[in-house]
């Protein structure tokens, strides 16, 4: 996990949707919407895209999937007013 929390949750989306997902199919896109917005989970995305367990046990080694990526900002947020 690097210092940037919202980072390592965003990458983790991001390697789970080009590797899930095929972005011409409507229901991958509203599934991409729904976690930018902020309301689901690293691992609510990879069970709604039928990722590998493999996969999201790689996944959990990098960052936590039990962030979604407005909690993620917020935990940065707090870190970066105490330095």
């Amino acid at each position: 996990m690097s210092e940037c929390v919202p980072c390592d949750v965003s990458a983790g989306a991001a390697v789970l949707i080009k590797t899930y997902c095929k972005l011409t199919d409507e229901v991958c896109r509203k599934i991409s919407k729904e976690f930018q917005k902020g309301s689901m989970t690293l691992r609510e995305l990879g069970e709604k895209l039928r990722a590998d367990r493999e996969f999201m046990q790689f996944l959990a080694k990098e960052t936590s999937l039990d962030l979604s990526l407005a909690r993620a900002v917020e935990i940065d947020k707090k870190s970066n007013k105490e330095v």
